[in-house]
């Protein structure tokens, strides 16, 4: 799903809303809510979390789903540009995971955005299981460049940032989604809160 298809998605999202909102029968209002229910949840899940098993330059087409030597079955995604390419292991959460977005200002200089979130009280156990595995440097997440192993952000299908688990039972905190434009995060932002 490419960004303009993505905020065409939650304008749709917010458009079905207030049809819903607005339609004078009971009938057509449930029938027009569960409509934006099932596709606020599938375009919900184009935001995904995945441990990080190894990088390399791109240099090329890139394939949807690989095998490392030794590891369980990886995706292979790409960062914007393709610069860099990520081996993955499963995907662990989704933004049905979160909740309370927040689009903030990110201290990097480059003017760009990130959205900070809570984990659903109904997701913290999976998601602390993913980042205690990372800052634990175990085999389902092992240490990249930095101290510990890192969590992809996977939007669209590529990789907006891999951040390294620098304390453990995050889902317990809460935390910055960045590598996004104030577009894109103001957009994602209405998405998780939807």
């Amino acid at each position: 799903m490419t960004r303009r298809s993505f905020l065409a998605a939650a304008s749709l999202l917010l458009a079905l809303g207030v049809l819903a909102a607005c339609s004078s029968s009971d009938d057509k209002a449930t029938s027009k809510t569960t409509t934006t229910k099932v596709t606020a949840s599938k375009a919900k899940s184009s935001l995904r979390f995945a441990p990080v098993l190894g990088s390399r330059a791109c240099g090329g087409a890139t394939s949807t789903t690989a095998k490392a030597e030794g590891s369980p079955t990886t995706q292979f995604l790409p960062q914007p540009g393709q610069l860099n390419c990520w081996w993955l292991g499963e995907d662990v959460g989704t933004a049905n995971d979160l909740t309370a977005a927040e689009v903030v200002s990110t201290t990097d200089g480059g003017g760009s955005a990130a959205v900070q979130v809570r984990v659903r009280p109904a997701s913290r156990k999976k998601m602390n299981d993913l980042f205690n595995a990372c800052y634990h440097d175990t085999p389902t997440c092992p240490t990249q460049l930095a101290d510990h192993g890192s969590v992809a952000v996977i939007l669209d299908g590529e990789v907006r940032s891999a951040p390294s688990i620098a304390s453990p039972n995050l889902a317990n905190k809460t935390i910055q989604l960045t590598g996004l434009t104030t577009t894109e995060a103001e957009a994602l932002a209405e998405l998780i809160n939807s």
